[in-house]
């Protein structure tokens, strides 16, 4: 997976910790800030063109989730979803 935000910042999900906050590998040092969404993005594979010499054409890549920091540390942060989705079933009292 992958962590972009703009595509200026650069990462990798290095831990899930449960189905609302990972670990990624970039931090303070690599300009993370606190109300950031960053997106998480799954590598689909390879684009290349058939038609001629099936030149590479880049990578392609599906959006999985929008996060934001919950700690930041120097080399590494913790993200975590900022919406919840609500069971269609749930009731409010």
């Amino acid at each position: 997976m992958l962590l972009e935000s703009n595509h200026s910042n650069s990462g990798k999900v290095i831990r899930i910790l449960n189905e609302y906050e990972v670990i990624v590998n970039v931090g303070k040092k690599d300009g993370i800030y606190y109300g950031q969404k960053l997106g998480v993005y799954k590598l689909l594979g390879e684009v290349t063109d058939p038609y001629n010499d099936d030149k590479f054409l880049g990578r392609c890549e599906s959006l999985i989730e929008t996060l934001t920091p919950l700690k930041i540390d120097e080399n590494y942060s913790i993200l975590y979803k900022r919406h919840f989705a609500v069971p269609s079933t749930a009731h409010v009292n």
